[in-house]
């Protein structure tokens, strides 16, 4: 039947589910989740809302709820680019209240419902909500950024597992969630030289603990499976999640005019673009863990056929005591990757420094990337591994 993956954030105990077999998913765009969870965004436009509506001669009847299609023609709309609150005067009693108080009101609300419903009431509100969302919507950007991240095969074993896969608290609390008991016991010296590429298995996982958790759970990947979550969004822009999330709560039919459509539609936008980068200081993807680097300039020059940064990071965190991996050259060695479990981050090469830590960065592209070259010439072929 083949290895399954799932893809893990062992900090947040999310997982992305079933990504399916290795060679179904990291060669054809199936890791593109775990992209969306690394991306950074900035240059946020400001909102534009309808703030008047003209009305033609139009028969009463169909002034009652929302305009049918037949005459929506009838309306005509003012739309304003709106870069600060208007006057205080446009909020009627509420102007008595200070912007900043109103924004806080707003930013109290725990619901992107109540959110959108309140800003859709008056202008000035409206500008204070959209701005909320955004601040919101880049909040959920990156969301795994520093986090400690694995692609886990079901044919993973628990004595197998990299070193610090699971921190000792972890593994405490899984025992107090199970009633376990046990004692840590130190690690072995290991000389890195138990796995393909030289990476330690983690050896402080207690004998006695390992028998109970293959009694409840075979592998750590049915652990995961049975005990941590998808993540709040699961791809893509956080607009369409959230258009999404809301078309199941908010009843789209209510009979409002077209103005009012318009500009909840606007309010659901994610008006992003991906952060700017020059020659100088070129997008990186970056292991915190490891202090190393790739450019992702240097990753896209190379044509390769669905590559990007995305599949030169899935190649390299996936791990399971099977190293089968369902591509078309079975002998690709994937399954003990040398960054399971590490810190990653996307940033520009002038920004190194917001990630802290010591010790100075390494590159390391050229490397990766005659990796990664090889890995996609031995599956597609050396004719057809580019665009």
């Amino acid at each position: 039947m083949g290895q399954y993956w799932t893809v893990v954030n062992l900090d947040k105990r999310q997982n992305l589910g079933s990504m399916g077999k290795l060679g179904e998913a990291l060669p054809y765009n199936g890791f593109h989740k775990l992209g969306t969870h690394l991306r950074r965004f900035e240059g946020i436009k400001s909102p534009e809302v309808i703030v008047e509506v003209i009305k033609k001669d139009e028969p009463e009847s169909s002034l009652q709820g929302k305009p049918s299609r037949k005459y929506r023609s009838y309306f005509n709309y003012t739309k304003k680019s709106i870069t600060q609150p208007l006057s205080p005067s446009t909020l009627g009693n509420l102007g008595k209240i200070p912007i900043e108080l109103l924004f806080e009101i707003l930013r109290q609300l725990p619901d992107f419902i109540d959110v959108i419903s309140f800003s859709l009431t008056n202008t000035n509100i409206y500008f204070l909500g959209y701005k909320l969302l955004q601040r919101r919507y880049l909040d959920d950007a990156a969301d795994w950024e520093g986090d400690r991240i694995i692609c886990l095969g079901d044919y993973s074993e628990w004595d197998t597992l990299p070193r610090g896969s699971f921190t000792k608290a972890e593994l405490e609390k899984i025992c107090v969630d199970h009633e376990i008991e046990y004692k840590p016991v130190l690690s072995t010296p290991n000389d890195g030289t138990n796995t393909p590429d030289g990476m330690a298995y983690d050896e402080s996982i207690p004998e006695d603990l390992v028998t109970a958790l293959e009694t409840k759970w075979s592998t750590p990947y049915e652990y995961v499976e049975n005990n941590f979550r998808p993540p709040r969004r699961e791809y893509g822009l956080p607009g369409d999640i959230f258009k999404k999330y809301i078309s199941k709560r908010l009843d789209l039919d209510l009979q409002w005019y077209s103005s009012t459509y318009t500009n909840l539609n606007t309010l659901l936008e994610a008006n992003f673009k991906e952060y700017s980068y020059t020659m100088d200081s070129p997008p990186l993807l970056c292991n915190i863990s490891k202090r190393v680097y790739i450019d992702v300039c240097e990753v896209l020059k190379m044509e390769g056929k669905n590559l990007s940064w995305i599949e030169v990071l899935a190649s390299r965190i996936c791990w399971s005591a099977d190293p089968s991996v369902s591509m078309c050259d079975d002998d690709v060695e994937l399954s003990h990757g040398v960054w399971a479990g590490d810190r990653f981050a996307r940033r520009r090469l002038d920004l190194l420094h917001e990630l802290g830590g010591e010790g100075e960065w390494k590159d390391v592209t050229e490397q990766e990337l005659e990796r990664i070259k090889s890995i996609w010439i031995r599956n597609f072929g050396e004719d057809e591994w580019q665009t």
